[in-house]
């Protein structure tokens, strides 16, 4: 499937496809090379992948750039991010 460069939808991701459900079900986008990942502030690169999402700020709308794991870290508790991170890293 090739990245999609339409408007953002609620919840996009990038990078190359993991087997996971939010591949088929989700719309894919380019990746953001250059941005920061807002959880640990580290540019993407080429060759990661993550998550779009929408984000409002004072300025007016845009969008927050996740790594995949860091997207793990900040939407589930620590002991389950842990986890599904281990469990991700076996299919990445």
């Amino acid at each position: 499937m090739a990245p999609q460069t339409r408007a953002f939808s609620p919840l996009c991701w990038f990078g190359a496809p993991w087997g996971a459900a939010v591949c088929r079900e989700v719309m894919r986008v380019k990746v953001p090379e250059g941005e920061a990942c807002v959880y640990c502030a580290a540019p993407i690169t080429w060759a990661d992948g993550g998550f779009v999402t929408p984000l409002l700020t004072a300025e007016g709308h845009g969008h927050a750039v996740y790594h995949r794991a860091c997207f793990l870290r900040a939407i589930l508790p620590p002991d389950l991010a842990e986890e599904a991170e281990r469990a991700c890293e076996a299919r990445w």
